[in-house]
């Protein structure tokens, strides 16, 4: 297992993520039907397969950045939460949050009902924002990301990122939780997996490398991606409604996500920060 590790590190974070999380959640589906995982009241047994099939970043993470680089990698790895020096780039992990406020803003401006109980969407959106954020970019931009870079443009290498995370990794995650079924199931599961979150990849690496590898600036972006797609998200009347603003969304996250990869430089080929994890 060593020997593969180092010499295809990559494609060994993707078996031990994909193998440890889809274990988990693929156990969510013995207690409670696809689509059902957040009715509330949420059944106790789903939201802990839930969360330990979250761990499957770190997981892989833990276990490769130990084998690959020995004694003291993981304490690199993990010191560099406290890379807060970031300039201007705290603005880039505003992002995702100014992005939700947009789309909420904009649906009110056009007539829909724009109000949102904020105080009972709190705890879950604090709660997601955490947890997604720590437990899964020392993986995607920690470990999976700088490897990539090694032999990738930042744009490609962002590009794979994003499809393994949005489009495999949190697909299956999409497929249990979202309710709706049928084509609209389907739409959904593709625009909010890898169609917005590879436009995040693509931010995400631009601030992962513009911050010489701030943990920090990414698990911040990270918390603001999942706390305000729970708290902003707009009360839809339809599931139309839903895939049309997600649809917009989407086309508001690549529009940024195109200007950072230009203004980053992403699309040349040149060295960039390799993996700092010894």
């Amino acid at each position: 297992m060593t020997r593969f590790a180092r010499q295809h590190p990559v494609t060994s974070y993707i078996i031990l993520t994909l193998a440890w999380s889809f274990f988990w959640w693929g156990l969510i589906l013995t207690v409670t039907p696809a689509g059902t995982l957040l009715v509330e009241p949420m059944k106790p047994a789903a939201f802990v397969f839930m969360m330990i099939g979250l761990i499957g970043p770190t997981f892989a993470t833990l276990i490769l950045t130990r084998t690959i680089y020995g004694k003291g990698s993981l304490r690199a790895l993990y010191g560099r939460l406290g890379m807060w020096r970031i300039g201007l780039w705290s603005v880039v992990t505003l992002i995702p949050l100014l992005i939700n406020l947009v789309q909420l803003g904009a649906y009110g401006l056009l007539g829909g009902d724009n109000t949102i109980d904020f105080a009972a969407r709190l705890p879950m959106g604090l709660m997601f924002g955490f947890s997604a954020s720590l437990l899964e970019e020392f993986g995607w931009r920690g470990f999976m990301l700088p490897h990539l870079q090694k032999h990738h443009s930042p744009f490609v290498s962002a590009l794979i990122v994003g499809l393994v995370w949005g489009g495999i990794w949190h697909g299956f995650a999409d497929f249990i939780g979202i309710s709706q079924e049928g084509a609209t199931k389907v739409a959904l599961i593709i625009l909010l997996g890898p169609a917005l979150l590879t436009a995040y990849s693509v931010m995400l690496t631009a601030l992962y490398n513009g911050t010489k590898g701030s943990m920090l600036a990414v698990v911040i972006f990270h918390f603001f991606i999942s706390f305000s797609g729970a708290v902003l998200e707009i009360p839809f009347v339809n599931d139309g409604e839903r895939v049309t603003w997600s649809v917009v969304g989407v086309a508001l996250a690549w529009i940024v996500a195109l200007g950072l990869a230009f203004r980053a430089g992403m699309f040349a080929r040149t060295p960039v920060l390799q993996a700092r994890t010894a």
